[in-house]
Order: C-alpha cells, then structure tokens, then sequence
C-alpha cells in the first residue's frame, strides 16, 4: 500500500493537537471526537496530519507519529509559526490583508482600470438598489432525508440542525450522512431520485414510520454502492 493510503482501514487512529509551541493542546481516541468537540470538517484534520497544514489554529498529528518525535526528543519538529495575516480559527486570509494579492505588482494604468471598473460596479448597484456588493450567492433548498424537514438555503438547515452548512452540503453533494442525518437538495421540480430511493415532497410533516422507512431505503441504496 502506498504511503498515501490508509495503513489501517477500519481501525480508529488516535490523533493529537499541537500548540504552536509544540505543546499538547488535546489528544482524542479518534478524528471524530475531535470533530465533535471542535465543529470542523473531518478532512481538515486528515489533511493537517497527512501534510502539516493548519486546522483550527492547531497542527494535527497522528498518535503514533506524535510518539515517535516525542521519545527520539525532537520536539522542534512539532513546533511551527502561524501566519499573522490568517484568522487563527479557519485560517482563511484576513480582511484587508497585504500577502500576496499582487496589487503592488501591477502597473499603474493596471490599477487604474480597475479602480475604474469597480467605481463603475459601485455606481451601477446603487442605482439598482443593491445592498450585497459581493458576488451573489445562490441559495439551494436542501431537505434532511432523516427527519423529512426541508429549508430553503443551507444556512437555514445549519442553524435548526446545528451542523456546519460546509458539512451539510458535502453530505447532500455525496450522497453521504454528516451527524447521524442524510441531506439532499430539493430540485426545481420538487421530485427527486437520489441513491436509488424516491423521495417527494409534501407539505404535510412525514410521520415517524416514514421518516425510518426512508432512512432504511436509503441505508440499502447507499450500501449497494
């Protein structure tokens, strides 16, 4: 198998999170309890012990390897430097930052062009009466397989559910449960076909034995995958 693969498929793998300092700031018995604790996508944790990257202002490690640098005594292999221009939490670029948007490499009739197109952007939604200068988000309904509601945008189901809208999403593109919940998202013609299980909407709340006949349907059709 190569060094990519999983070494232990089916086996929880104990991982640990480590402060900048190289200190330990947690040890879970498994990625999903730090997920559960933590609220992030299981993949970012995958990803930070796999390739060093930073989740949740913390760099992950898998139990063993952990060990191993620790009885060898090498702990300034666990130490690192986070990067002042990302937000700690999603590590995601701050507002207003300066690294590397590469304004201050383009020419100046560059930066005048487009000062210009955004002043003219600018004007163009205030005559339309346009409050969101960003880039528009479509909203997907989606509906939670599991307890038969549905919600018109991911947002919403994020807030009744309390799961992530990333994580909602993800499970309802895949085809996948997130939380013990399946998600799908509603079509225009309100009747869709995913996983090889039927599912129409209705105005009515679902009833219980419905709402397990649908989740055990839908169990069958993922499994025969």
């Amino acid at each position: 198998m190569s060094e990519k693969g999983n070494k232990y498929p089916g086996k929880k793998r104990p991982v640990v999170a480590v402060n900048p300092d190289g200190s330990v700031a947690g040890y879970f018995e498994c990625i999903k309890d730090a997920v559960d604790k933590y609220g992030m996508d299981r993949h970012s944790i995958t990803d930070s012990c796999r390739r060093g990257t930073i989740c949740r202002g913390l760099r992950w490690w898998y139990e063993e390897e952990f060990r191993e640098i620790y009885l060898r005594g090498e702990t300034d292999k666990l130490k690192y430097t986070l990067d002042p221009n990302r937000d700690r939490l999603t590590y995601h670029f701050k507002k207003g930052h300066k690294a590397g948007n590469g304004w201050d490499k383009c020419s100046e009739a560059k930066k005048k062009r487009r000062r210009e197109i955004a002043r003219e952007r600018a004007l163009q939604m205030i005559q339309e009466g346009t409050k969101n200068f960003a880039k528009p988000k479509m909203k997907r309904p989606v509906r939670c397989i599991t307890t038969g509601k549905e919600y018109d945008s991911l947002k919403s189901c994020a807030a009744d559910t309390g799961i992530a809208s990333n994580q909602i999403g993800r499970a309802a593109r895949l085809g996948v449960a997130t939380h013990k919940k399946r998600f799908e998202f509603i079509g225009p013609d309100e009747r869709l076909r995913k996983n090889g299980v039927q599912h129409i909407t209705s105005s009515a709340p679902l009833s219980t034995n419905t709402v397990d006949m649908l989740c055990q349907m839908a169990e069958k059709a993922y499994q025969s995958k």
